[in-house]
């Protein structure tokens, strides 16, 4: 599922909400919406029930609580986040580019552009995640400065791939998605 999507429900749901502003919705509520939006939708009809599950509750935990105050909230949440990953882009795009030919991690890692990733904080997280399980980078130490945990065991350390794996790991346990 990708921002199109995500923003085709959307522009289907908020008309309904910004219609029933008077109303209050309770969670179950939005849920039920949500889940007969998504069944509607051609481009999701083939996600299985714990994806639309999964899709519903996102959905859920971006609308609750103030969506019927606020109805263009949830439309600004998923322009925000496409701002934060063309800014996040931008950035690793750059920092590549501009370090690619140093060996020291501690030279990458003082880079401006990766200093600025680090300083988008937890928002990146998904998107660092995505990035490394993509093609394994020297994130960690902005994984690390973000999310001040550490999932690389002492015998992993120096093995990209496995220190990328860890960090994936641990980002799946901690509930992200990308």
């Amino acid at each position: 599922m990708n921002h199109d999507d995500l923003v085709k429900i959307l522009e289907s749901i908020v008309p309904i909400y910004a219609l029933n502003k008077s109303s209050t919705l309770t969670p179950e509520e939005l849920a039920n919406e949500l889940i007969n939006a998504v069944d509607q939708s051609e481009e999701l009809s083939n996600l299985s029930k714990e994806e639309k599950e999964r899709f519903c509750q996102k959905m859920n935990d971006l609308l609750m609580p103030n969506f019927l105050e606020f109805p263009s909230k949830a439309k600004n949440v998923l322009e925000s986040q496409v701002e934060l990953e063309a800014e996040f882009k931008k950035f690793a795009e750059e920092w590549r580019l501009e370090t690619g030919m140093l060996s020291l991690v501690t030279q990458k890692s003082m880079h401006q552009a990766y200093q600025r990733i680090i300083g988008m904080g937890q928002p990146v997280i998904p998107l660092i995640l995505r990035d490394l399980e993509q093609k394994p980078d020297h994130w960690f130490w902005a994984l690390r400065a973000i999310t001040g945990d550490n999932p690389v065991k002492p015998e992993q350390r120096g093995r990209m791939k496995q220190m990328a794996l860890a960090w994936i790991q641990w980002g799946k346990e901690h509930g992200y998605e990308w």
